[in-house]
């Protein structure tokens, strides 16, 4: 099925959040490298102080503990990237998600759901009523526990285990405001992440079944080894080298060091990343049928990874369609080494609403391809410095729309990438386009920008387009 407007508009917010992870990611990689850094400096200087006396026992202390400061360090970044990223893939679903289309999610969500009412005086749930024969059932009271085997009794739904009239419910009674329903939304359907399952998260293993913590220490036995910088402080010294021979002679082993575990921090809190936001569109349940696959198109990205972009993966495929399973990224499998792709969740109505074939209706594209919604980045283009600019469409097209630019000085806007469906052109068409052309395409894109917010706020309100 093509993407809809729902499904486009939360994969431009994971492609804005994916751009932040990957600098997150980045900083994760470089702290990683200033602590090996650091012992590499102190184990030099310890070998400088020893002089001729051969004692290695400074430069054993100076990297005994290097490993175990570097684990610490990558734990406490991967425990934060997983609350971030899981927050922002709810927060992406809260604000896009039609309302109507959690007044029937709710309910049907009770294994989800955490209470969301007062219990009845004195804090204490009603006991079980034993069944009685010729005796009537009791009416129930707002409070009272749902019977998980039957269902609510009319006029009630059943939220976090317990009963609630569905006139007073908040969210179908349609009593708060577009803030409070989001809110109580977040807290119903996205609570945050447990201390438990964060674990799981941050210490799952690889597709080769081994954690990041085994990968590192593998790693700090194949370099920066006391007893193997101990040997060549020892060949350094016996040969007579002097200070900046002896320091090139033990950076060069930390500077394997540090490439090696540049490169598991920073893919391990991609992992952490798309894990975590895979948390958060599992908790809609029945509106989530799937992934997208989304590759970074530039001259870096694996060939095979680019021929993925935009492949839609099914978590109950039917004939032709692809699994999950299938995924080389999370939830599907570990990323690879350095690998920027992420997934964005893809999205049906509730079963009320794709029963009316108005409300089922698909928003596709005259091309029918599958493009993310241009209004999204289109604001947040607006307030992102360079360097996320570049990461949204590409280096060589940041600069080619600079050039054009650089007399007036103005900075390029979103509206400057993209043609009048949305998708961002090559790096060649921008250069060649006269000023006449770019002022029409310009035109013709606003005119899309306006239509599609029109309609996304009308599916925001009613869940469909009038």
């Amino acid at each position: 099925m093509p993407l809809d407007y729902i499904s486009r508009r939360v994969a431009s917010r994971t492609h804005i959040a994916q751009i932040e992870a990957l600098r997150r990611a980045e900083g994760t990689a470089n702290a990683v490298e200033r602590e090996i850094r650091a012992a590499s400096k102190r184990a030099t200087a310890a070998a400088i102080a020893a002089g001729s006396t051969l004692d290695t026992r400074g430069v054993r202390s100076a990297v005994e503990g290097l490993w175990r400061e570097v684990a610490q360090i990558m734990l406490r970044r991967f425990e934060a990237m997983a609350s971030w990223s899981h927050q922002q893939a709810a927060n992406a679903l809260v604000e896009t998600v039609p309302r109507n289309w959690w007044k029937i999610l709710i309910p049907s969500l009770p294994s989800k759901v955490k209470e969301a009412t007062v219990l009845p005086a004195g804090g204490m749930v009603p006991p079980d009523f034993p069944p009685r024969t010729g005796i009537a059932a009791p009416a129930p009271d707002e409070g009272d526990p749902c019977n998980p085997l039957l269902p609510p009794p009319p006029g009630f739904i059943c939220v976090g285990g317990l009963l609630v009239q569905i006139q007073d419910e908040p969210i179908r009674a349609g009593k708060l405001t577009g803030k409070q329903r989001d809110k109580l939304v977040k807290e119903l359907i996205f609570p945050p992440l447990s201390p438990e399952r964060t674990s799981q998260i941050v210490f799952s293993p690889d597709s080769q079944g081994q954690s990041w913590v085994q990968r590192l220490q593998a790693l700090s036995r194949q370099v920066t080894q006391p007893e193997a910088l101990a040997s060549q402080i020892i060949q350094g010294i016996s040969s007579g080298e002097n200070v900046q021979q002896l320091t090139q002679r033990i950076g060069g082993q930390f500077d394997l060091a540090a490439s090696s575990a540049r490169r598991i921090a920073r893919t391990e809190a991609k992992r952490v990343s798309l894990q975590a936001q895979a948390d958060s569109f599992e908790s809609i349940g029945p509106l989530l049928i799937g992934y997208q696959h989304n590759a970074q198109l530039d001259q870096n990205t694996r060939p095979d990874h680019a021929a993925r972009n935009g492949k839609i993966y099914y978590l109950e495929p039917t004939a032709g369609q692809d699994s999950v399973d299938e995924m080389i990224i999370p939830p599907g499998k570990s990323p690879e080494p350095n690998c920027r792709c992420w997934a964005s969740p893809v999205l049906a109505p509730p079963e009320e609403i794709k029963s009316d074939p108005r409300l089922a209706a698909d928003f596709a594209n005259a091309a029918g391809e599958e493009i993310p919604d241009p209004t999204v980045y289109d604001r947040w283009f607006q307030t992102a410095d360079d360097g996320a600019r570049m990461d949204a469409v590409g280096v060589r097209r940041y600069k080619a729309m600079k050039d054009v630019y650089a007399d007036t000085g103005q900075r390029p806007e979103w509206v400057d990438f993209v043609d009048p469906e949305g998708n961002l052109m090559s790096v060649t068409a921008l250069k060649n386009e006269t000023p006449q052309q770019r002022a029409e395409r310009r035109y013709k894109a606003y005119e899309l920008f306006r239509d599609r917010e029109e309609a996304i706020q009308t599916i925001r309100n009613v869940g469909f387009v009038m």
